[in-house]
């Protein structure tokens, strides 16, 4: 039986996460308004001032409280650690604390309905447990790695399971134990039920557990690749993303909250994802290239498909919206500052309804 010591491990965690699509990042307040570089703005429009939330690190993946005086993000690259870990933010004294300190990767943190835990997903088990993934990683680490006969998106191998504590860190539970991927977790306001992404079956699908990590059922079946599910406030509509096989185009589906009756609401070239709902129930937010393959913006969009909106406008990438439940305000990623950092504004549209 092979053993590593807990050094190697983490070299080996930092190595083989470091091409992860998303950021996973880390915060400071810093309750600066932001002066824009906006790229050609409709006439008229006025911006709504931006906020600058984080500044120490790099920083991503935020997501609001259901009171919305709460943010829980992604952190790293600080002074006392590199891996991602998760932090909270009280937006009204601007006070912030780590809330877990895991090895591995951190990722997908969100708020329980009644805003006492978190659920997000981590890499510190299974990764141990994974003597493949370790094997593979320690050929990445020493230039052995084998070439993939047919190469697989990351998501598909990553030793990631969903665990669940409360915001203060304490009384952590493992709520899954299958292999490879589970992640991207949200939680149904009415029985509390999750529904995540798994790649249990070898294909990115969506599937549904109890509160306590007890299996219910698996919702989609086919081989399209699923990502970032969620559900409205209300509970009644599941946004989800899909892929195309080889991850070159996304676009965005809305159903009920088994995922039935789907709908794809988003058209055109380019990525359509991370959506998130406003208040309504309606609109959703969300980041797309569809207007320069080399920049994302922010959209919105109601749940029908109409009345595609751009919101941003920017030199910057503006990714990973999260749309408070009890107002317009909206908290977002943008590396407009050089690197990736959490920003804060209010949902107005450029014009009442222009389908763009």
């Amino acid at each position: 039986m092979l053993v590593f010591s807990r050094s190697l491990l983490i070299k080996v965690f930092l190595f083989a996460f470091a091409t992860l699509f998303l950021a996973y990042c880390a915060s400071q307040t810093t309750q600066n308004t932001v002066t824009p570089a906006d790229l050609n703005l409709p006439k008229g429009f006025t911006p709504p001032p931006v906020t600058k939330l984080t500044g120490v690190g790099t920083n991503s993946q935020a997501t609001l409280s259901p009171k919305g005086n709460l943010m829980a993000f992604i952190s790293e690259m600080r002074p006392n650690h590199e891996n991602p870990q998760i932090y909270i933010l009280d937006l009204g004294s601007g006070e912030e604390r780590r809330v877990t300190y895991q090895d591995g990767v951190t990722s997908h943190v969100t708020f329980s309905p009644d805003g006492r835990r978190i659920v997000y997903s981590s890499t510190t088990d299974e990764a141990k447990e994974d003597s493949n993934f370790i094997k593979e990683s320690l050929e990445k680490l020493t230039g052995k790695e084998r070439k993939e006969e047919k190469p697989t998106f990351f998501w598909e191998n990553q030793p990631t399971e969903i665990y669940s504590s409360f915001i203060n860190g304490s009384r952590i539970e493992r709520l899954t134990h299958i292999k490879h991927y589970d992640a991207e977790a949200t939680i149904d306001p009415k029985d509390h039920s999750i529904i995540f992404v798994s790649a249990r079956d070898k294909f990115l699908n969506l599937h549904v557990m109890s509160t306590t990590g007890v299996y219910l059922k698996k919702l989609t079946f086919s081989k399209t690749p699923k990502a970032q599910p969620v559900l409205s406030p209300n509970g009644q509509y599941l946004a989800w993303v899909e892929y195309n096989n080889d991850f070159t185009s996304a676009h965005i589906f809305v159903g009920n909250a088994s995922a039935k009756k789907p709908k794809q609401i988003t058209s055109g070239e380019g990525i359509h994802f991370q959506p998130t709902w406003l208040p309504d129930n309606q609109t959703l937010i969300f980041s797309s290239n569809r207007d320069d393959k080399s920049n994302y913006e922010l959209y919105s969009i109601k749940r029908d498909g109409s009345c595609l909106q751009r919101l941003t406008w920017h030199t910057g990438n503006e990714t990973e919206p999260s749309a408070s439940k009890s107002g317009n305000d909206y908290v977002f990623t943008s590396d407009r500052s050089g690197e990736k950092q959490i920003y804060k504004s209010t949902y107005k549209t450029a014009e009442e309804c222009n389908n763009i």
